[in-house]
């Protein structure tokens, strides 16, 4: 996974995932999933993000508490299957 800046108040990120879920280093049918998501910051402390495969997530972080929600949804298969995910995280720096 990579980022890059652009500047203070926008930045990219593009992933290469091989898709087998979570701590599963096989990839048995060697596809991969490539997913991007380019986000914007209105304040400093606040960031709004879209994601290519069908998502959204924020983040905010007034101090040195940094709280970051992410939601997804996915389609798969012959009957295009639909599959969400919600991820939220709290940070903390010391």
């Amino acid at each position: 996974m990579g980022e890059m800046s652009l500047g203070a108040s926008a930045g990219l990120a593009l992933g290469v995932f091989n898709g087998e879920g979570a701590n599963a280093i096989a990839n048995r049918d060697s596809t991969v999933m490539i997913v991007s998501r380019a986000t914007v910051r209105p304040l400093p402390q606040l960031g709004l993000g879209s994601l290519a495969r069908d998502g959204a997530d924020f983040d905010i972080a007034p101090n040195r508490v940094r709280l970051l929600v992410e939601f997804s949804r996915r389609a798969s298969g012959a009957k295009q299957a639909r599959s969400d995910a919600f991820i939220a995280q709290v940070q903390g720096q010391f």
